[in-house]
């Protein structure tokens, strides 16, 4: 089963790097939550991620970005979407959500975002 984190660019989290609790890093988007503090939050819906990740942007600014990750072992499903575990490895750049147009002049086509993603700093490097 794939995992996948949705957040925002304005944290430069990379491939490579893990996702760290709200305990280690002090960001916590739901600032009303007490518990699961020191876990990671993935699910398997890309639907749920991409909803996070649009949160996450709105409150924190940058663009809404999906990655896929692999939690550490153990994890815990804790409802029907929602995984937790200690922390989670990035191993892809799943999406970026595109909020603002790159230039104007460009058509409104999934093709435009085809420049962005070639030198976008959070694609896989290969």
């Amino acid at each position: 089963m794939d995992f996948y984190h949705g957040t925002t660019t304005a944290f430069e989290l990379r491939v490579g790097g893990y996702l760290l609790p709200a305990i280690e890093t002090g960001i916590l988007r739901e600032d009303w939550r007490k518990k699961h503090t020191d876990k990671v939050f993935f699910t398997p819906s890309l639907l749920s991620a991409e909803k996070y990740a649009k949160k996450a942007a709105a409150k924190y600014g940058g663009e809404p970005i999906l990655f896929t990750v692999k939690p550490s072992v153990p994890y815990y499903n804790i409802n029907t979407n929602e995984y937790i575990s200690d922390r989670a490895k990035i191993l892809a750049v799943k999406e970026i959500i595109m909020t603002k147009p790159i230039k104007k002049s460009l058509p409104k086509s999934r093709d435009h975002f085809f420049a962005y993603s070639i030198t976008c700093p959070y694609r896989n490097a290969s």
